[in-house]
């Protein structure tokens, strides 16, 4: 018996009433539904590539997930490139151009089965006790670990056996995996108006029950095969999103290009959904894709406003308003082929990051003057790549919530997003990407870089800070505040591989918390340190 908690055969019609689209679905047969819900947040994830989807009665994403409305209407992976120089576009954003693959079955593994609480599971409707152990318990023997599934291989063998290993995401609490393909022929036209990529997609999707940040974190990694014969070029990955805190028509949007973070926010400390405590939603790339020995960072984030004809969502089934636009969206301009222009009493110019600034402290270009509050999607971008036939690339992502809880109003929400956006890129980074295995295909990263507590902490005039590298390379050091801001750039150069030391002299600033990061190969560390005086 294959973990199934929802298989659907229906016409599927959904209106967000600020929504200027009426979306008509039609969920086949074959599509099956499970969900990610041992921390705080309880989302749903489709065998199509379909995530956080409302559909129903049934909500998508939650949290604090005891509440009963979304916080995501809808999450897409969308790949956008060009195949013998023809933009081509695929993936998913409401609706999904991709197929289960193979089997067709979507996993969903707990560590603890045997005696873990269920009440999450229970409570979202997918059995009785005895029901949902075994659901677990079927997908962890039949964990399809030759396909690429990751696990933990106790014995070193190289042979995933359910009475031994433990299947899953090393160390995580729960884990989700599923594999999907667009390769159905080239001559097929996907709801994006678009020929297929020709590829194949393996899906992971992974949580922690910790009492840390990683409480409101779910991780998405998504590994891209290039199936066909022809080479993809100037190909971006995008994750394109419908954020709802709460009432979705009082919403704003905005990134941080140093946390490679899009987030969404309340316009006001009062939602009429959350009331007086409106939490913040975020997606910040965690790990670009490799292209040789090229890695790639955030390289743009975009909006979408529904009820404005300029920024308005892609029609689906046209080449020339659907994929285009996508396309567009997805380089860093917008869907009319248009550049974003900062305001200027901004500073004027051109970006591909429209509302980098901080609301927090409202400075920059933030959201509050060009429209009015309302239902927003964001999406963010990392590109352009070359994927040769055969090769392929991996990305990862974290969804991540903060706030929703009495005393926290919207900023304050914002505030702790971003610190927890820190602190989820230091797990990563530090203790996840040193000891994961990903079943035959074991792409580890080696702890290749060191940044150590600076000393003496607290001081109150000058402090040593420490780090080493394995390699040379570029490297950036930084000291923000505890709002995020950027208080002085100590090292941006090319630094040789060994230990390097460094002198703070900080005079300048008053007594407090600050953070220290390590930017090394686009990937980053950072510590907290106490100035006194």
């Amino acid at each position: 018996m294959k973990f199934v908690i929802f298989s659907l055969v229906f016409f599927l019609f959904y209106l967000q009433p600020s929504l200027n689209y009426l979306a008509q679905t039609e969920i086949d047969s074959s599509i099956q539904f499970t969900r990610l819900n041992i921390n705080n947040i309880s989302t749903v994830f489709g065998n199509n590539g379909l995530s956080d989807y409302n559909y129903d009665n049934i909500k998508g994403f939650r949290y604090p997930k005891e509440f009963s409305n979304c916080g995501f209407w809808w999450t897409g992976f969308l790949l956008s490139g060009k195949v013998e120089n023809e933009i081509r576009v695929s993936g998913t954003t409401y609706y999904s151009s991709l197929m289960p693959y193979g089997n067709g079955m979507i996993y969903r593994v707990r560590k603890d089965y045997r005696n873990g609480n269920f009440s999450s599971e229970i409570s979202d409707g997918e059995g009785t006790e005895d029901e949902i152990r075994v659901k677990y318990e079927d997908d962890w023997n039949n964990w399809p670990a030759n396909e690429g599934a990751p696990y933990q291989d106790i014995n070193k063998n190289g042979i995933y056996e359910p009475d031994i290993d433990i299947p899953g995401v090393p160390g995580a609490d729960q884990t989700i995996w599923l594999k999907t393909t667009d390769n159905l022929g080239s001559e097929v036209i996907n709801e994006f108006g678009s020929k297929p990529l020709g590829i194949e997609i393996e899906f992971t999707y992974w949580a922690y029950n910790k009492n840390t940040p990683l409480n409101n974190t779910i991780f998405r990694r998504y590994k891209v095969i290039n199936k066909s014969v022809s080479p993809i070029e100037e190909l971006y990955y995008s994750i394109f999103s419908d954020p709802d805190i709460g009432d979705a028509g009082d919403d704003y949007v905005g990134c941080d290009t140093l946390l490679n973070l899009a987030f969404a926010y309340n316009a006001s400390n009062f939602d009429a959904i959350y009331k007086e405590m409106p939490p913040t939603f975020g997606i910040s790339l965690i790990k670009g894709p490799y292209n040789d020995s090229t890695k790639k960072g955030l390289s743009s984030f975009n909006f979408i406003i529904n009820s404005d004809p300029n920024y308005g969502f892609p029609e689906k089934n046209s080449y020339e308003n659907g994929a285009l636009r996508f396309y567009n969206l997805s380089r860093g301009i917008r869907a009319d082929g248009l550049q974003y222009q900062i305001p200027e009493r901004f500073g004027g110019g051109e970006t591909t990051f429209p509302f980098s600034g901080d609301p927090i402290r409202r400075e920059g270009w933030i959201e509050g003057k060009e429209f009015p509050p309302g239902n927003r999607n964001f999406g963010l971008s990392t590109g352009p790549l070359n994927l040769l036939p055969n090769e392929f690339h991996e990305i990862v992502f974290a969804q991540i919530a903060a706030g929703g809880i009495n005393g926290i109003n919207r900023l304050q929400s914002l505030d702790s997003l971003k610190i927890y956006t820190l602190k989820v890129k230091e797990f990563y980074t530090t203790s996840f990407d040193t000891l994961t295995h990903f079943g035959s295909n074991d792409d580890k990263i080696e702890n290749d870089f060191i940044l150590y507590q600076n000393y003496p902490n607290p001081f109150n005039s000058s402090t040593v800070i420490n780090y080493s590298l394995s390699e040379s390379a570029n490297v950036q050091i930084n000291i923000f505040d505890l709002l995020g801001r950027k208080v002085v750039t100590l090292v941006d150069d090319y630094k040789n591989a060994g230990i390097h030391s460094l002198m703070l002299n900080e005079n300048h600033y008053p007594s407090g918390v600050y953070f220290y990061t390590l930017t090394f190969k686009n990937k980053i560390l950072y510590k907290k340190m106490m100035l006194l005086k």
